[in-house]
């Protein structure tokens, strides 16, 4: 009874490494359910383990049956037709079979005839077999890990895989100790190779579920973000709106000044009187205007308000009538650029030097946007990452993280640097970029 359970154990080991391989090719049918897959690689693991136990004689015959077991099953979680999928699965079936092949063989020379040991009995048989499918496992991720389209495997940082890498190598060292400890008893030693076995599984597995759960909380904060930039928007249109009827309303009562010195022929007054109009209206008017409305709301907004904070706000704007960014992601990238710019003008004490420069313009086929800004002290950046000295890091992350997101959305390239008491934030984006 023993021997069938540790058979179904490996073959339930060969079903996730299987399931591995085959993701690299295929996309699986819905969305993910834990039962579901439960249930599945436990019912190919049976078929697997019936089939190992029934045609052990007959080698060939067990590998075809195999080939056609996953075939099958394999059908019911990935959408693939059927002769590419049973291509694929012969495939991971003829590579298992080579690396088991080559791991014998290995341990044949390295272990057995290195130290003369001449283990005949089972338990033998199934701790190099268990740190085979061990290491398989490994194989197949590290193979999923460079040609997988999965982004969350590129978001595993060298942090996080060498944490998984360091748990493989301890559980390949305690199972290598019980290859070679005569004293170990063959129940505990089974016992505890299939649970380290199946705890480099869960630990990767569980790994990769945390970053997923990370990306979805980043993209949830980004949703947040773009509504908090809307309202924004929708204020700043609310004010601009208010501000025109405050001109229009103006303008009505000096057209009626006009008109009534007019009338009394008082000519050399009302001509005093437009010129004072006029001199006003281009003092007060530093509106700005590319051809782009929500860009216009947005910096005309950012601007009252570095005025108000005693920010020189110096500006190089083209036409951004064909702007390639989606209003929500517009709001969001223009807004936090340059309120990171103005967060670190303000902690500068000596007015004259808060500076901030904004340059969006469009060369050939390229739309560029740059924003830089003084700052106190110098500024670390790593990996194109500024790294913030605010007490709320948090919140800075989500600013920094949303620019890049966008960046990323858009395939535009972005860069910040620090030079000489100025931190420089550049983006280029392609002028026939689609949303995706």
């Amino acid at each position: 009874m023993s021997g069938i359970i540790e058979t179904m154990l490996l073959c339930l080991m060969e079903v996730i490494s299987g399931d591995v391989f085959i993701s690299l090719f295929f996309e699986k049918r819905g969305k993910r359910n834990f039962w579901k897959t439960v249930l599945f690689g436990l019912l190919l693991s049976c078929a697997s383990t019936i089939n190992a136990k029934v045609l052990r004689d007959f080698l060939i015959l067990k590998l075809a049956v195999t080939v056609l077991i996953y075939t099958i099953f394999m059908l019911f979680r990935y959408r693939a037709k059927l002769a590419k999928m049973l291509l694929v699965a012969l495939g991971y079936i003829v590579t298992l079979s080579i690396c088991d092949y080559i791991f014998y063989i290995l341990i044949e020379s390295f272990v057995l005839n290195r130290w003369n040991i001449l283990y005949t009995y089972d338990v033998f048989i199934t701790l190099v077999t268990v740190l085979a499918k061990t290491l398989e496992f490994l194989l197949f991720v590290w193979l999923r890990r460079i040609f997988s389209r999965d982004k969350i495997f590129y978001e595993l940082g060298r942090k996080e895989w060498g944490r998984f890498l360091i748990f493989i190598l301890l559980s390949v060292i305690a199972l290598v100790f019980f290859l070679l400890d005569e004293k170990c008893g063959e129940n505990t030693a089974v016992v505890v190779s299939f649970d380290l076995m199946f705890l480099n599984v869960f630990f990767y597995f569980s790994m990769r579920d945390i970053i997923q759960k990370s990306k979805e909380n980043q993209e949830y904060r980004l949703m947040q973000e773009k509504a908090r930039g809307q309202v924004k928007l929708y204020r700043n249109m609310e004010i601009a709106y208010r501000e025109q009827r405050r001109h229009t309303h103006e303008f009505k009562n000096h057209i009626g000044c006009i008109q009534g010195l007019l009338r009394e022929k008082k000519t050399e007054e009302a001509l005093r009187y437009v010129e004072q109009i006029w001199k006003k209206n281009i003092e007060e008017d530093n509106s700005v205007r590319t051809g782009n409305d929500i860009i216009d709301i947005i910096v005309n907004q950012k601007l009252r308000e570095a005025m108000k904070e005693k920010i020189t706000f110096v500006m190089n704007l083209g036409n951004m009538e064909n702007f390639p960014l989606k209003e929500p992601d517009t709001v969001v990238l223009l807004s936090n650029l340059l309120e990171n710019a103005m967060e670190a003008c303000k902690g500068i004490e000596n007015e004259a030097e808060r500076i901030i420069r904004l340059k969006m313009a469009q060369r050939g086929e390229n739309f560029i946007l740059a924003v830089s800004n003084s700052v106190n002290n110098e500024v670390r950046v790593t990996n194109h990452v500024a790294q913030t000295t605010k007490e709320n890091k948090l919140s800075h992350g989500i600013g920094m993280g949303n620019i890049r997101e966008i960046i990323s959305k858009y395939g535009a390239e972005g860069e910040c640097r620090y030079e000489e008491g100025w931190f420089v934030y550049t983006i280029v984006f392609g002028a026939g970029v689609s949303w995706r």
